[in-house]
């Protein structure tokens, strides 16, 4: 005869654990409303009798899908930045009770808002109960997440389009604290330095909001600015190694002088040390480097290198918290917040060399 699987049911479990249903149904939803002793008692009989809960019936009785979805927009998969916030996100969410799903999502920004091709997860009702949106944000996208009502938090450092801040009101976003840039190029000038490169596609508002506080902080020390700010091809969606070798190679061949780089991000500055690498020019004894953001490339790089620490992981569970309270507040619109961050000094910047002035030549040779 084939076997028939008995379910363990949550009356089993409570009677067992001598305790009521709402006991036992406060245990799996992780309430602070259970004595420790009865917490483990009862968690005890769950690993005992192998009781699995019912989501699919917790869910309607909740009338919520206890889940969120993650989205890395116009992005590829998965770089570490917006991988480190993917995975402080589902920590967070985690510990509150939520499932994380992730998708990506590519689109461009001149489709209509109404015809933009969205995952089933998203453009179905019911599927989530609200969504994280990171990666390069357009204003075509949150437009229509807002037309929808689609409960959402936002990455506000890459919105696209409209103010720095996007065309959206100023809530709902997590954002890092860009002005370390400032410091940065500040290490570099009280460091001797005249002659500072910045390197970064200024289309893109991270790094547009770098050149600006770099730009900033130049003219402060009467200094006049040196900047590598072209758009970045079809191979450089994330901005980094490619862009930053390309514009290592227009800096040496211009014939300018360069004592210093500011690269726009690490991914970037790994591509101009590559660069130097190859030339046989040394860093930091004929060029300082210096990054941002710090990712695993700034540790790669032999020396280390100087950097800004953007915590990836807190604006994670930042965007995660957020976006808990926004669903207890049935979607209204919250105070957005902002994550510091914080320079990071390591070998990769030293005094320029007195000798030379930083005249560097296409073959690499002062």
């Amino acid at each position: 005869m084939k076997r028939v699987e008995r379910h363990v049911t949550m009356k089993q479990v409570a009677r067992q654990a001598g305790v009521g249903i709402a006991t036992v149904s406060r245990v799996l939803n992780n309430s602070a409303r259970v004595e420790p002793a009865t917490l483990k008692r009862v968690q005890r009989v769950i690993r005992r009798l192998g009781y699995r809960p019912n989501v699919q019936g917790r869910r309607l009785v909740k009338q919520a899908a206890e889940m969120v979805c993650f989205v890395l927009s116009n992005r590829h998969f998965v770089n570490p930045f917006h991988g480190g916030i993917l995975w402080g996100a589902e920590r967070a969410l985690s510990n509150a009770g939520r499932d994380v799903v992730f998708t990506s999502l590519e689109y461009s920004p001149h489709t209509p808002p109404r015809q933009l091709a969205l995952p089933r997860i998203l453009s179905q009702r019911g599927i989530v109960d609200g969504v994280i949106l990171s990666g390069t944000l357009h204003q075509n996208l949150l437009r229509l997440m807002e037309e929808w009502r689609i409960p959402c938090v936002l990455f506000g450092n890459n919105i696209m389009g409209g103010s720095e801040r996007g065309r959206m009101r100023p809530c709902d976003a997590v954002y890092y604290d860009d002005s370390v840039a400032r410091q940065l190029t500040a290490l570099l000038i009280g460091l001797g330095h005249r002659a500072i490169w910045f390197a970064g596609d200024a289309r893109m508002p991270w790094f547009r909001r770098r050149l600006q506080l770099y730009r900033a902080a130049m003219r402060e020390r009467g200094l006049s600015p040196l900047e590598f700010t072209e758009p970045s091809g079809d191979q450089e969606r994330d901005y980094g190694l490619g862009y930053g070798e390309r514009a290592m190679e227009h800096v040496l061949a211009s014939g300018r002088p360069v004592t210093a780089v500011f690269a726009g991000n690490d991914g970037i500055a790994y591509g101009i040390w590559k660069v130097l690498q190859r030339r046989g020019i040394r860093v930091p004894d004929d060029i300082s480097l210096v990054g941002f953001d710090d990712v695993q490339e700034a540790r790669l790089i032999e020396p280390p290198l100087t950097t800004a620490r953007v915590p990836t992981e807190e604006i994670g569970r930042q965007c995660a918290g957020l976006l808990l309270s926004k669903l207890e507040a049935r979607g209204a619109p919250l105070p957005s917040r902002m994550v510091p961050t914080e320079l990071v000094q390591r070998a990769s910047c030293a005094p320029p060399g007195e000798v030379t002035g930083g005249r560097w030549q296409v073959t690499g040779r002062k």
